[in-house]
Order: C-alpha cells, then sequence, then structure tokens
C-alpha cells in the first residue's frame, strides 16, 4: 500500500492557509485575502446526495466579503467563516466546489477549488470483489491438450519396469482332483515397454472436466517361466488403443488462491482396444498356445491395474495429486494474469480466485483484484515524480460477473476470453497515477499542422494577455493529475467501449526564463470522452486510446491568474483548444501486456464487452519462432533448439539492463560461433515451418511479419549501436526465393527496449522462412573480446498477418446489392452469371457496372463501387511508415462499337480513426477489346502513419462516350478483388 505523504487534518489548514495565496504578493500573508476549504477534503468519495462545505476567509472584513460557492452566494459568520451544502451529481462523478472570494473594497478576487467523488469506492489495498475472469472454452482446452500431455511424462515403461511380474499362478488344474499341472511365472522382459503416441482430450463438462487420454500402439514383451505343462517361451502382447477415462474437478487452491488445485474424481477406467498377443517357442504348439489362453485375460487385468495404480491420486484428499490432475495444474500455472501486468506497470497487482466454474462450453477462472503502488526504487516499486498524489481509494461501479457461451457477444468462436470490471481497471488507473501516469511536460503543440514551439506568441492566440511578453519567449506547459481518471461503466459518448471522466487536471503555465517561480496561470480541468482498448500484435500489449473529445464536455476552472487574463473568454476558448491536446494523452495512459497463457501466443479475435466487462477475446497459437521470449536458458549456438549462428547466451539482468518480459533475454557476444573475429555482424537465426499456412501463402498475399526488441549499454564513443532484422522466404529445397530486412539505430538508453519490425511478402512456392536477429558493429569491428559491450535482444515473435478480404471481393455473393451495407456500396451493379461472351474470371459470378447514378443513367461519367477495409491489424507494421496497401483485381468488357467506353479505376483512400484522408491515388487502366481475357491491375498505396482503415473504390468510366440514357455500359465487369498489405 503506497503510504508516502502526511495528510493534514483540517484544522490545521485554516493555520495554513496563507501558504495557499502568499505567491500572489511579495509582502506577505497578511496583506493578501484568501479564502480556504475546510471540508470537504480533495478526492473525498461519498454516496450521498449533498455534501457539507465549510470553510474560511482570511485577510478581509467579514462584511466587505462576497463567497461564492459553485456560483451560490453564501452568508458569512462574524469569524469569516461559511458553512453550506451542494448537492451532487453521481452521473457526473466528479463534482467541483469552486469558492470564490471577491473583496467588494477593492474588487480584489480569489479562489479554492476542491472535487468530491460522487459513487462508491475501494480503500487502496482492499479488493474489487469478482472482477476478473479468465475463460477458457472448449476449443481452447483442444489447445491445451499437447502441452498437458507433454506435462504428464508418460512412459509406459515406468508403469511396469523391466523385472516386472505380471503373474505367478497355477494356469493348469486337473478337472477332476484340481491338481496343479503347471504354473506360470510371467515378468516384463526387454525391450521395455512402449507405445508410439500418448495424447490427451479435455472437454469442459458442467462442473468438471473430462480429460481422457490415448495411447496407441502400447508393446509388452514377456517372458513366461513354466512348469509341468506350462513351457518356458516368450510372449509379445499389443494394445491398438488404450483409453483411459477420468474427470477431474477444477478449484481455487485452499492454500493459495491465486493457483488451481486440480483432483481427480473417483471413477477412472481403462479400457484397451485389440488387446493381442503373438506365442513365440513352444508356447506356440497348439495345445499349450490353449493353456496360454486361460491366463492372457489375468494379464489384461494386471495392466489395467497398472495403468489405474499410475493415474491415481496417491493421498487420496492429502496434497499431493494424480498425474494427470498435476499436469492440469502445471499447465493452468502457465497463465500469467498478475504477473506480467502488475510488473510491467510497476504495481503489485494480486488477483487470488474466487471459483472456477465448468461448463459444457468451457470453464472460467473468476478472480478478485487489488492494485496498489509502493514508491521506491527496489523490485516491484514505481519511481514516482514528485507531486504524484497518493489516492486513498478508486472509483467502484458494481457490476455482475458475465456468464460466457462458446461465441464472443459479437458472434464469433474464440478460444480465450479476458474480461476485467470497471472496478478493477479504476484500481489500475489509480496505481498508475500514484506512479507518475499523465505527469506531462509539454515545450511544444501540435495544433493540426505538426508541433510548433510552445511560446507567449502562440499562446497569445488564444490567451490575449501573453502578447504583452516577448512573442518567442519559450513557455512550458506542465500538466499534473490530482486524481485519477475513471471508467465509469457506461459506453463512450459516441458507443465507445467505455467512457472515461478525468476531474481537476491541473494545467500550469510557466515562463521558462530563469528567475521567474510562480506559474502564469494555473487551471484545472474536468472532461470525459471516449476509450477504446486496442491490442498492438507487435508488443502483444493492450493500448487504452482516448478518441476524439466534443468540447461541450471539457469544462475549466482558473485556479490562479497572475496574468489576469478574462476568465469568462478563456473559459470559453479553452475546451476547443484542448480537445486538439486531450487525445495524445491516451498514448500516456500506460499499456500493459496480454496475460501470457504458457508459451502460447495470442491472436486477437475481438474486443469488446461482456455483459458490464470489458474483454479481449483471442486464439491461441503455437508461436513460429522457438524460445522467442529468450525464457529458455539452456538454448545455445549450434543445438538445434531455438536460435543458432553466432555466439549468444540467454542471461538475466546484467549491465543495467533487465528483461523486457519474464526473466530472460539474449545477449550477442561475438560475430562466429568460436568467439571473437573480424568481421560486422553478430548473427542469430531459426528457420520456422510455414507449411500449415500453405494455402495462404499460395495466394501471393501473404506478409510474414517479424518484431523483436533490442537493447544496449552505451559505454563511450565505440559502442555499437545498429541492430537487424533479416527474413528470407525458403522454398522446400530451403534455397532462399525472396528477402527483406531492416535495420534500427538504438538510443543507448538501458531503461527503454525499442521496437523493431520487418516484413516480407511471400512468394506463393514458400515452404519455410529464415529468421535473423541481428547486432551489427557498425561503429567499430573489434577482432578481438569483447566484440559488443552488452547488446540484449527479447520478445521475438514472428506472425502471418491475417489476409485482408474485402467482403464478397470474388463476387460469388449473388445477394449482394447496393444499399444493403453488406459488402459493396455505391452506384447501381448486379452479380451475374457468364453473359455477353464474357465468363466469370473464377467461379460462377462477377460483378457487373450498370448506371452512373442511384436512379440510373444520368450526367455523371463514372460509376463508383466502394467498400471500408479495417487495417488496424497491421497498426504496428503501418506505425513504422514503410507499410502499403496493395490492389488487385480483374477487369474485362465487351466491344459493341465506336462509342464503348474502355476505362476502369481503382481509387485507394488511406483514412485515420477520425475518418480523415490521409492520403490517395488514382490509378486508371484501360482495357482492350477481347471479352475472351480478363485483364489484371494492381496498384499500391503507401499508407501513412495512423491509418486504420483503407477505402477501396472499383470504378467504370465512360471515358469515350457519357451516355445520359440506358444502357450507359455496354458490359463492363470486375472480378477477384484482393488486397494485401506489405512492407
Amino acid at each position: 500500500m503506497r503510504k508516502t505523504t502526511k495528510r493534514v487534518s483540517p484544522r490545521w489548514r485554516a493555520a495554513l492557509a496563507c501558504l495557499s495565496v502568499a505567491a500572489l504578493a511579495s509582502a506577505g500573508c497578511t496583506d493578501v485575502p484568501g479564502v480556504v476549504i475546510l471540508t470537504p477534503i480533495h478526492g473525498e468519495f461519498t454516496t450521498a446526495a449533498s455534501i457539507n462545505v465549510t470553510g474560511i476567509v482570511i485577510n478581509v472584513d467579514a462584511g466587505d466579503a462576497e463567497v461564492l460557492v459553485n456560483g451560490v452566494s453564501v452568508p458569512i459568520d462574524g469569524m469569516g467563516g461559511f458553512d453550506t451544502n451542494v448537492t451532487l451529481d453521481p452521473d457526473a462523478v466528479f463534482n467541483p466546489i469552486d469558492v470564490k472570494l471577491t473583496d467588494t473594497s477593492n474588487g480584489f478576487h480569489t479562489q479554492a477549488r476542491v472535487t468530491v467523488i460522487a459513487g462508491d469506492s475501494i480503500a487502496d489495498g482492499a479488493y474489487s470483489l469478482e472482477s476478473i475472469a479468465l475463460r477458457i472454452n472448449d476449443s481452447g482446452l483442444d489447445t491445451l491438450e499437447g502441452i498437458v500431455a507433454d506435462l504428464v511424462g508418460f512412459d509406459p515403461a515406468d508403469l511396469v519396469p523391466l523385472g516386472t511380474e505380471v503373474l505367478d499362478d497355477c494356469v493348469v488344474r486337473d478337472p477332476l482332483f484340481g491338481l496343479c499341472l503347471g504354473t506360470a511365472r510371467v515378468t516384463i522382459e526387454s525391450p521395455a515397454p512402449s507405445a508410439s503416441g500418448f495424447g490427451i482430450s479435455m472437454d469442459s463438462m458442467t462442473n468438471f472436466v473430462a480429460a481422457d487420454v490415448l495411447v496407441t500402439d502400447l508393446e509388452i514383451h514377456l517372458e513366461i517361466d513354466g512348469t509341468g505343462l506350462v513351457p518356458n517361451c516368450g510372449l509379445d502382447i499389443e494394445a491398438t488403443t488404450t483409453d483411459i477415462f477420468g474427470d477431474y474437478a477444477l478449484d481455487p487452491d485452499a492454500v493459495d488462491p491465486t493457483t488451481i488445485d486440480v483432483n481427480q474424481l473417483p471413477g477412472v477406467a481403462v479400457v484397451f482396444g485389440n488387446f493381442d498377443y503373438q506365442l513365440f517357442d513352444l508356447c506356440d504348439a497348439p495345445i499349450i498356445g490353449d493353456i496360454i489362453q486361460l491366463f492372457l485375460p489375468d494379464i489384461e487385468d494386471v495392466f489395467s491395474d497398472g495403468f489405474l495404480e499410475f493415474l491415481q491420486d496417491p493421498d487420496g484428499g492429502g496434497p499431493l495429486d494424480a498425474p494427470i490432475a498435476d499436469a492440469i495444474e502445471t499447465a493452468l500455472l502457465g497463465i500469467e494474469i498478475s504477473g506480467p501486468i502488475g510488473e510491467s506497470l510497476g504495481v503489485l497487482l494480486q488477483t487470488p480466485m474466487f471459483d472456477v466454474p465448468e461448463d459444457t462450453n468451457g470453464l472460467t477462472i473468476g478472480t478478485d483484484t487489488s492494485v496498489t503502488a509502493t514508491v521506491g526504487t527496489g523490485p516491484g516499486e514505481c519511481d514516482a515524480p514528485p507531486g504524484s498524489p497518493d489516492l486513498l481509494a478508486s472509483y467502484h461501479v458494481d457490476e455482475a460477473f458475465p456468464s460466457f457461451g462458446a461465441l464472443t457477444p459479437g458472434g464469433l468462436p474464440y478460444e480465450l476470453g479476458i474480461c476485467i470490471s470497471t472496478s478493477a481497471f479504476n484500481q489500475l488507473l489509480r496505481a498508475q497515477i500514484e506512479c507518475g501516469l499523465l505527469q506531462i511536460e509539454l515545450t511544444e503543440f501540435d495544433l493540426g499542422t505538426g508541433p510548433l514551439p510552445l511560446t507567449t506568441g502562440l499562446l497569445a492566440l488564444f490567451i490575449p494577455e501573453l502578447g504583452a511578453f516577448p512573442p518567442n519567449s519559450p513557455v512550458l506547459l506542465k500538466i499534473k493529475p490530482t486524481l485519477a481518471p475513471v471508467l465509469t461503466g457506461d459506453p463512450g459518448p459516441a458507443g465507445e467501449l467505455a467512457e472515461l471522466r478525468l476531474g481537476h487536471l491541473e494545467l500550469e503555465l510557466r515562463d521558462i526564463t530563469p528567475g521567474v517561480e510562480e506559474p502564469l496561470l494555473v487551471i484545472a480541468i474536468d472532461f470525459k470522452a471516449g476509450l477504446e482498448l486496442l491490442v498492438d500484435d507487435a508488443t502483444d500489449q493492450l493500448a487504452p486510446t482516448i478518441t476524439q473529445i466534443d468540447p461541450a464536455d471539457v469544462t475549466v476552472a482558473i485556479i490562479d491568474n497572475l496574468i489576469q487574463t478574462d476568465e469568462a473568454t478563456l473559459q470559453a476558448v479553452l475546451p476547443t483548444l484542448l480537445t486538439v491536446a486531450l487525445p495524445q494523452l491516451g498514448a500516456s495512459l500506460g499499456a500493459f501486456p496480454v496475460p501470457s497463457f504458457l508459451d502460447l501466443e495470442l491472436d486477437p479475435v475481438e474486443i469488446s464487452r461482456s455483459g458490464q466487462f470489458m474483454s479481449i477475446f483471442a486464439n491461441l497459437t503455437v508461436p513460429l519462432l522457438d524460445n522467442g521470449n529468450m525464457e529458455d536458458t539452456l538454448d545455445a549456438p549450434a543445438d538445434a533448439q531455438g536460435w543458432n549462428g553466432d555466439l549468444f547466451a540467454i542471461t538475466g539482468a546484467e549491465n543495467g539492463v533487465a528483461a523486457l518480459n519474464g526473466a530472460s533475454m539474449l545477449r550477442f557476444d561475438a560475430t562466429t560461433p568460436g568467439g571473437a573475429a573480424a568481421g560486422p555482424d553478430a548473427e542469430v537465426s531459426q528457420v520456422v515451418d510455414l507449411s500449415a499456412y500453405a494455402g495462404q501463402i499460395a495466394t501471393g498475399t501473404t506478409t510474414l511479419q517479424t518484431t523483436a526488441f533490442f537493447n544496449r549499454v552505451d559505454a563511450g564513443p565505440n559502442t555499437d549501436s545498429m541492430f537487424q532484422i533479416n527474413i528470407e522466404a525458403l522454398d522446400g529445397g530451403l534455397s532462399v526465393i525472396a528477402s527483406a530486412g531492416d535495420s534500427l539505430l538504438s538510443d543507448g538508453d538501458v531503461g527503454t527496449w525499442e521496437d523493431h519490425i520487418a516484413g516480407l511478402l511471400l512468394p506463393p512456392a514458400t515452404a519455410s522462412a529464415r529468421i535473423t536477429l541481428v547486432a551489427s558493429e557498425n561503429v567499430l569491428d573489434d577482432a578481438a573480446s569483447p566484440e559488443f559491450d552488452g547488446h540484449y535482444a527479447d520478445n521475438a515473435r514472428a506472425k502471418i498477418m491475417p489476409p485482408l478480404s474485402p467482403v464478397n471481393g470474388d463476387m460469388e455473393d449473388t445477394g449482394d446489392l447496393p444499399g444493403d451495407a453488406a459488402a459493396w456500396e455505391g452506384d447501381p451493379f448486379s452479380i451475374v452469371a457468364a453473359e455477353n461472351g464474357v465468363t466469370p474470371h473464377a467461379g460462377s459470378s462477377m460483378l457487373r457496372f450498370d448506371t452512373t447514378g442511384v436512379g440510373g443513367p444520368g450526367s455523371d461519367s463514372a460509376a463508383n463501387l466502394f467498400q471500408d477495409v479495417d487495417v488496424t491489424e497491421y497498426a504496428s507494421l503501418i506505425a513504422t511508415g514503410n507499410a502499403n496497401i496493395n490492389v488487385r483485381g480483374f477487369f474485362n468488357r465487351v466491344d459493341v462499337d465506336a462509342q464503348t467506353d474502355t476505362q476502369f479505376l481503382f481509387v485507394i483512400l488511406a483514412r485515420d480513426a477520425g475518418g480523415t484522408n490521409l492520403a490517395n491515388i488514382f490509378a486508371p487502366y484501360f482495357t482492350d477489346a477481347d471479352p475472351g481475357t480478363w485483364e489484371q491491375h494492381q496498384t499500391t498505396l503507401a499508407l501513412p502513419v495512423g491509418t486504420v482503415a483503407v477505402r477501396i473504390t472499383l470504378v467504370a468510366f465512360e471515358n469515350v462516350f457519357n451516355d445520359l440514357v440506358a444502357p450507359e455500359f455496354d458490359g463492363h465487369y470486375v472480378d477477384d478483388v484482393t488486397l494485401w498489405v506489405a512492407p
């Protein structure tokens, strides 16, 4: 719990009042009128409908004092005190108490302000109950099956080791007298028992998980030591399948509720399929074979019992677990909710579980949440800047714990859902504010035309009083939160995922001329905005983003006004100005990592609300790169297990550099596998199999994107600074058929990791790819050790980017109509089969341009059809400034007469989140007169940073004759429109 400042009690506030106004005059506290609010205290929470406001005026005669509380005049007693009640608005959450004092004898006025938070709260260190849900759908359990199977460590030789006696009994008796005529002692002999496969199938059921084990091709070699009628001989037994059926209950661990306790339920069963045998030596004789048949069923029972003995819980309700239960527990321990998020934000995040309910669609891990911040420089502490507030509570919204089905709220299948309540998210925001979030100092400002130096001349456009200063005087705008922003639990003003409110955000305008101590102006702003959560696919971080703000949702209160600007004018102008600046705060809200799930990567499917909880739904994918997170400390050059190449090491924190995530990172050591030598590059690489994506790659529109994070020390002017990512596309014979790469000049700040992205458009023949991380000796090519002063890589990730598929791009949806908002929109068109001698390029349908106007033929010379395509999944690549959108389509037309038009066009528009066009290209194409051939047209547009959507427009242009009556087009067609993003 964060405790760094001592709070001042209300009775001492009056005694200290002069300190709040002394800065206004160089004389002394006794010369300056002032007003002090005694109650309530700033940031106080209350669920009451109103609140009592008390205070005192100083250095002014009571008869000359006029006090307004939120604009309402209140009486003053003979001692200068005032006492009134203010009604609170719970919908606004932040309720400012503005007290203005005017000395009527001279017109001097001053003010004080505190903000009350109307609503329920969670005390610092307390828990938001039932506030995080981690949902694992049945399909997600399917993805986990291989991991759980590996954790079981199943080996038939361990069940029945060599020498194990499986039978020692009389197996042949005299039918009349019962005398024993032959005994058999049967033992396991070399080679040891084996199986060709072992797997686990997990299915969520009501109140338990069924985990069924399948062992294939079980082989057991036996030696029969017989007496009497039973000879000595060999016996091989095999079972094509061995099914082990078991059910398991999942609950929070009674001792450590941050982990799951998995217990095997009674009723485990073993069923052999095709349990068969083969006899050798004398045992193969007909009569002896009949004798052997007498005890074979016993052997099957023995092995069944052996499996059951291995799979049972060794101590019942004790601390030990059955092997399958223990493996499931271990797999679920790989789910990291609190650790990565807490470490990333520098806060202590605790998420004890309260329940693990199972149903037929999946299982849900439900947790309570507590988030606290401790200021300091030690592990788990945050190095908060001076002036960071110490907040006693966070805003609480009572929300029902969500329920889940097989699909997302948007109707999409998914494997994993991570859901957080408003209350828990507000705890995160409070702790981040205590750690310095949103404390910003601006020396330049962007009015929409690019950053400009912040000067008195620039600001005089909005604050005329600053015109008295030299116009080029630099000023500093200091932003300082005094309260934590809150999510209200409602959607944003424009339907965004959430509504964000922030109260009493202080802005100080300071003249940075040496010797000027006091701020020129101090204001407090309150605003509300929409909040969206976006996943950065390069960093696997969830990034809160503030959307555009309506000036009507911004209020401004002046606290200190040294330049005596007109308050009414300032309050009228500032909201519009601030709507330009406030969305930039979204970048400061503090992204945090998506919780890790073993070594699997999360492929986001949807970000929405599940019930009232904000949720991210994703699928689980096996990483293309082995040990991309650099956590396998056994990884070494030339071991063929992960990274290979020049000398490197997997190391923990050192040289002032800590791993980006987890405990380890990769250190580049030399430019050869054997150590230091002449040569500029240290390379580590691995080949990734892309056969699973063969169908997508064959389209020629598939991009492989690789991201890695780099860091280095700065040991002086000879320290090398360059890193690289190289990608090579390999065919089935491992020959290079395409390559791409990009370099990074790193900054030398050991406290920050820099992410770098490279991409390659894969040729259709690509079977695999080689990913190479490089540290380059771009400054000094050392030939002796150490070649690198401390150069590191972490969190490398290779990803086949999802295809961009325009809806009905193949024109096979014959139900697509203009105006249905389903696919292609714009002027009238038809989806048709072969006609006019034109056969679809592929499939059975194509699109025909019909007229240039919605109502029919008109004077317009172009028929336009458009569609918007979301490209946010490529945000990381677009952010590098190196992304291109490529559009390809096939066009055809008839040739009726000399007035038949011949021109088509592609028009591509790149748009930002607000719908503003950032870039465009018009690409015309003139077709031939042969309806038997389709002509391919392709164009490319470089996507500016900030692009989130691309509008694709298909155009048939009346370039020869502008018909005003039907038919405007003699027969003009388009088919098979595809898009892809590539560097």
